[in-house]
């Protein structure tokens, strides 16, 4: 079923995911949107989440190599509904990818997988603090957000 919840803490986003099966990470078809990096994914990966994607680029390239999700192009509504109905009647083929969504979060997206990929000691220093912060709230904090820092 679905469930639209109104704007909430990210504490509330971290509980609503644990209780998903798969989250949907939706764009509007803009060139620029295919180079972003959305927390929502990274936030889906640590609660094991399989991952819904429409827009090609890195996070769909990501969803395909680790099979832990899958893409449907903007305008494949039907792909949507038979992705769902395979999913429902399939309950083993969503199983493997919530479990390689979690395996990939822990190996890529980890904290210390980012510290060691940042390298400078007052950076990780930063980072810690921040990585800290968010481990409390058992969010995975992207590459991006390290690199801004």
């Amino acid at each position: 079923s679905i469930c639209w919840q109104p704007y909430g803490s990210k504490e509330k986003v971290r509980v609503l995911l644990r209780d998903c099966a798969l989250s949907l990470v939706l764009f509007k078809h803009n060139a620029i949107l295919q180079s972003n990096s959305p927390n929502k994914i990274f936030d889906a990966l640590a609660a094991g989440n399989a991952v819904l994607v429409n827009i090609p680029g890195w996070v769909q390239e990501l969803v395909d190599e680790h099979q832990c999700g899958y893409y449907i192009p903007r305008k494949g509504p039907g792909q949507f509904r038979a992705l769902v109905q395979t999913l429902l009647a399939n309950p083993a083929q969503l199983g493997k990818a919530q479990t390689a969504a979690r395996a990939l979060a822990e190996q890529q997206f980890a904290v210390n997988e980012l510290c060691a990929k940042v390298g400078s000691t007052r950076k990780l220093q930063i980072i810690h603090i921040c990585v800290q912060y968010l481990v409390n709230l058992s969010l995975i904090l992207s590459i991006s957000i390290v690199y801004a820092i």
